[in-house]
């Protein structure tokens, strides 16, 4: 993952982490653990100034100015129904 990062911001955004706070979207029953290193990564290797997870559903619901909704996210290898209140 932290290649791919790498790339994203490099390459393909053209930008420099340090200058840009980061939202990161994330599926309802991440592991713990992988939140823990994503931000450890993220604060350590690419030296952002600011980070903040949030459920992917939750901001499906918020982009558009609501809030709350029923989210069904069907994806490559998941499938999630979600209430946001």
């Amino acid at each position: 993952m932290e290649k791919l990062w790498h790339f994203s911001f490099y390459s393909a955004l053209s930008v420099t982490p340090k200058d840009h706070p980061l939202l990161i979207s994330e599926t309802p029953f991440s592991p713990k653990a992988n939140k823990e290193k994503t931000q450890q990564i993220m604060f350590e290797t690419f030296n952002i100034p600011a980070f903040y997870s949030a459920l992917a559903p939750t901001l499906a619901v918020y982009s558009p100015g609501r809030w709350s909704a029923m989210v069904l996210d069907i994806g490559e290898g998941t499938c999630i129904a979600m209430n946001v209140a």
